[in-house]
């Protein structure tokens, strides 16, 4: 039995796939949110009565809280803060437990994760370290056979070829936009699947200022504080409404079309990072931000066609799995 678990650890998700002999057998996603447990009686409630919504790595002497509930807001969970060290900090450590233990397997083959791309060089190494047995405090050891560490849009680029979006010979250049909650990566290409490095990095730009400028807009408007930012990543991603201090707002409106000006101005920047795109035969957007960011990088990136990735928040871990059954 050859089993592969993606677990594609980003700020504001993470999204996991487990396969067993080439076939999907798990596929889902929760909040890259973590809490540290306490013995308060909330604690001993949730102990109680939500063993299969929330686990309990304990990653050097302590014992974090992660939750597995979809889209929900857990209170005492804080998103991780953003810096280029996460990686490699205790809070990944912990939602990457977290996702192996939710794929309910013992014996991994190829453990799959993901790094940003200014980052990829930095704690490669230090990721694929993930091997042998670990336990994490779960009462089960499961061992993990070997771990491939990519770069994050290095997985959209496998799922674009392998599912026909990225077209082309083997001569084309391609560019990646994975834009995530915190920052954004570039990815492009020499040929099919040779990274150019030199117009491949990151930028700390992503939905989260996005939604902190719509924000900053409702609470001068409200003269009140506006501070949940998931509750309007929601009401944009889902269009409905947004309620705050009892009032009804439509945020796909005229609040996304003020918000534009800043989106563009850090898309025209990327463009002249890329340096040129006379050689690119396409731009493809990816990421749970690829559907804010369509528009400013449709009009700055005018004369160069635009493939959007179809379930794009889930297309680096779709190649990821691709990656996985090919080193098996």
């Amino acid at each position: 039995m050859a089993a592969v678990v993606v677990a594609d650890v980003g700020a504001a998700n993470t999204k996991v796939i487990v396969a067993v002999d080439g076939r999907i057998t798990k596929r889902f996603l929760f909040p890259s949110a973590v809490g540290i447990e306490t013995n308060s009686a909330l604690s001993t409630f949730r102990a109680t009565h939500e063993t299969t919504l929330e686990v309990s790595p304990k990653i050097n002497g302590t014992t974090y809280l992660v939750s597995l509930r979809q889209n929900q807001k857990v209170p005492d969970h804080k998103r991780p803060a953003p810096g280029d060290n996460f990686q490699v900090s205790n809070t990944h450590t912990a939602l990457l437990a977290a996702a192996l233990y939710a794929a309910g397997l013992v014996h991994v083959d190829v453990l799959v994760v993901g790094t940003p791309v200014h980052t990829y060089s930095k704690h490669a190494d230090e990721l694929k370290k993930w091997s042998g047995f670990v336990d994490f405090g779960f009462g089960k050891q499961i061992r993990v056979s070997k771990t491939l560490v990519l770069p994050q849009p290095y997985g959209t680029l496998l799922a674009g070829k392998n599912e026909r979006i990225i077209l082309g010979d083997e001569q084309a250049n391609h560019c990646i936009l994975d834009v995530g909650y915190f920052s954004s990566d570039i990815l492009t290409t020499k040929g099919e699947l040779i990274i150019d490095h030199a117009r491949s990095f990151g930028a700390g730009f992503g939905t989260a200022a996005v939604y902190q400028r719509i924000a900053d807009m409702l609470a001068s408007e409200l003269r009140m504080p506006i501070t949940e930012l998931d509750r309007i990543e929601y009401a944009i991603r889902s269009q409905t409404p947004y309620i705050a201090h009892n009032r009804r707002f439509d945020l796909n409106g005229e609040y996304l079309d003020k918000v534009q000006p800043h989106i563009e101005a850090f898309v025209s920047d990327l463009y002249g990072r890329i340096q040129t795109t006379e050689d690119l035969s396409s731009i493809v957007l990816s990421g749970g931000g690829s559907g804010l960011f369509e528009r400013a990088v449709r009009k700055v990136f005018r004369t160069t066609r635009i493939n959007i990735m179809p379930d794009a928040i889930n297309a680096n871990s779709r190649g990821y799995l691709i990656a996985g059954h090919s080193s098996l």
